[in-house]
């Protein structure tokens, strides 16, 4: 249940946005930073990895399975990230790279 109305409104709120909101005004000053923690928040599974780990292949493998699971025929199959807008069935996915002690 939980699960469906964080997926619903992950999926209503990217589209009003992407639709309302102008693109200056989208991806700066306080909606910029609203926007990032709605993504994380909104995000099923995160990759972590370190940076010269072989993330690349393991986006790469990822993205893969994703395309033959959910017959997408994606010309671009790494980014992951993407991957939530064309189906409501794929899970939300996001990498980030660990440096030190934190994750960028």
């Amino acid at each position: 249940m939980m699960l469906q109305i964080k997926s619903t409104l992950r999926d209503t709120s990217f589209q009003i946005g992407e639709r309302v909101i102008p693109r200056s005004i989208r991806y700066s000053g306080v909606l910029r930073q609203a926007r990032r923690k709605m993504i994380f928040w909104a995000r099923d599974a995160f990759v972590l990895s370190y940076p010269k780990c072989g993330r690349t292949w393991l986006r790469t493998m990822i993205g893969h399975v994703l395309n033959a699971q959910y017959d997408l025929k994606l010309s671009n199959p790494m980014e992951i990230q993407q991957f939530w807008k064309l189906s409501s069935d794929i899970p939300a996915l996001t990498s980030h790279t660990i440096i030190g002690e934190g994750i960028k």
